[in-house]
């Protein structure tokens, strides 16, 4: 049986990196990543990834409605933010943790016998490489993550030469590895510098108001998910050990 063909290959991705359609104020150094990353819900491979590419007038034009594509899972609701190093070789992100059923470890340490009620019933992010790898590199799970005592998260992603020596879950902040391969395509023009995060929502409650099912089209994200939207910034490392994360 045949190799199942790539959604995108390494060739269709690299033209869409120096397409001459692109935004205008997009760089092929960097494309489709922003000096203001913006966290966005996954609708399919065609608006999603493709169309972050273009301009808000041209992805306007590409369908987002139906069902999920590139091996999605339909009660999973996931996000994603496209990246570069070039902005900046730390990214800080940081939002509130939906409540979640620890069934790791439970209130006794020995896992829980019984499905609590929760906003979610699983949450994890991962970092990536670009689209013709797939490749993910990292990941952490809800119980992995260090909250504060108002229930927010903060993350830094960055390479392991960039790690923040306060990066660390001894001071609340949680961290991943940006790959060294950058898109990871097997190309002299595979651009070490890219980036990707994926943040998975699975099974939740629909009485929760804030949750990403809320948000119908694209540009929602905001407005519905509140605090659980998550944010944020490119900075250095020094920086970041100098003042620690932005709030």
């Amino acid at each position: 049986m045949a190799a199942p063909k790539q959604p995108v290959s390494a060739a269709d991705w690299e033209g869409l990196v120096d397409s001459k359609a692109n935004d205008p104020t997009l760089d092929p150094a960097t494309a489709p990543a922003r000096q203001d990353p913006k966290w966005e819900k996954y609708w399919n491979i065609q608006y999603s990834l493709v169309g972050a590419f273009k301009t808000p007038g041209e992805r306007a034009k590409i369908r987002y409605e139906g069902a999920i594509d590139g091996g999605g899972d339909p009660e999973t609701e996931y996000m994603l933010v496209q990246l570069s190093r070039k902005f900046g070789p730390v990214y800080v992100m940081r939002g509130k943790m939906p409540t979640f059923p620890n069934t790791y470890a439970g209130a006794s340490g020995a896992g829980l016998g019984v499905m609590p009620a929760a906003q979610t019933q699983y949450w994890s992010i991962v970092s990536a490489e670009a689209m013709p790898s797939g490749q993910i590199v990292d990941a952490l799970t809800d119980f992995q993550v260090p909250l504060d005592k108002d229930g927010y998260y903060t993350i830094v992603y960055s390479r392991k030469e960039d790690r923040p020596a306060n990066a660390t879950d001894a001071n609340g902040i949680a961290w991943l590895e940006w790959s060294p391969r950058g898109e990871g395509v097997d190309s002299p023009k595979n651009r070490v510098d890219f980036g990707m995060l994926m943040m998975r929502f699975i099974a939740n409650d629909p009485t929760w108001e804030q949750s990403p099912v809320n948000v119908t089209k694209p540009g929602m994200e905001e407005s519905v998910m509140g605090p659980y939207y998550p944010k944020g910034y490119y900075t250095t490392k020094a920086d970041f050990e100098a003042n620690g994360p932005r709030k």
